[in-house]
Parts: C-alpha cells; structure tokens; sequence
C-alpha cells in the first residue's frame, strides 16, 4: 500500500474508533436522516472526503435499522444500490472509494 492510501486507511480506522461512532457505519452526529412520503434520505460527511453524501432508501428499513442497530444493511434494505450500501456501511462515498483504490 502507497504512503498516501496507508495514511487515508489509518484516518478511516480512528473514525470507527472514535467516540460515538456507530453500528455499520453510520456515524452519529456526522449524519441526518429525512424521512417524508415512504422514503429517507440518510446524509452524512465521507471520510474520506469530507464531502456530504446521501443515501436514499425506503423509510421501512430505517425504522428496521432503528430498532435494532444490529440488523444489517442487506436486511433493511435489500434492494439498496451498492454504492449507498459502501457508505452506510464504511462512511466512504463512491468518490472517496475511487480516491482510496482508483476506478474499477
């Protein structure tokens, strides 16, 4: 691993590591969750990037999710595109992904 993606994982590592960080990814008081008309719209801070990313999935599965934090993502929404899977689960955005390991 280059010095750069070895320093971009280690930052990744203590985000999960700090205090308040939650189950799958979804951190705290990094995130905000909308929910209106059948559907929520997670928003939060790529660790990557710092930029804001949003996912969009059925309201159900965040009440799912809600009630138990253990559930996994697959089991809350099991029709969720990946890319918002990624970041629900690790924090990283599809453009932080690419900045961690290049394009596919």
């Amino acid at each position: 691993m280059n010095p750069e993606n070895l320093k971009l994982a280690k930052d990744v590592a203590a985000q999960f590591a700090a205090p308040r960080a939650a189950i799958n990814g979804i951190h705290g008081d990094a995130m905000a969750v909308k929910v209106e008309d059948g559907k929520a719209a997670i928003s939060g801070i790529c660790v990557i990037t710092g930029k804001s990313w949003t996912a969009y999935v059925l309201a159900e599965g965040w009440k799912m999710f809600q009630e138990d934090r253990t559930a996994s993502i697959r089991d809350c929404w099991p029709g969720i595109i990946p890319d918002d899977a990624e970041w629900l689960i690790s924090g990283i955005s599809p453009e932080g992904w690419e900045r961690m390991y290049g394009k596919n």
